[in-house]
């Protein structure tokens, strides 16, 4: 599999985002209030799971792949509380 097949643009609430520069991976880059990056397709839980640290302040998921997986994590969360 060729590296960074999915390709995605994460819309955030804020221009600053500390969570992103405490952890900063290869093929993800912020830029004014976006990440954007590439990944393997094996790689979108690591990437949910990463993006779970922004809490709140995500606004938009532009690969639907991504989206629904960070969504049912969401739900395993809540069904867990």
């Amino acid at each position: 599999m060729k590296y960074g097949t999915l390709n995605f643009k994460i819309k955030l609430s804020l221009e600053e985002c500390s969570h992103y520069k405490r952890n900063k991976y290869p093929n993800i880059y912020f830029k004014k209030a976006y990440l954007i990056g590439k990944i393997n397709e094996k790689e979108v839980d690591f990437l949910t799971n990463y993006l779970l640290g922004f809490g709140t302040i995500i606004r938009n998921i532009d690969n639907e792949l991504i989206k629904a997986t960070y969504r049912d994590k969401i739900k395993i969360l809540l069904n867990n509380i």
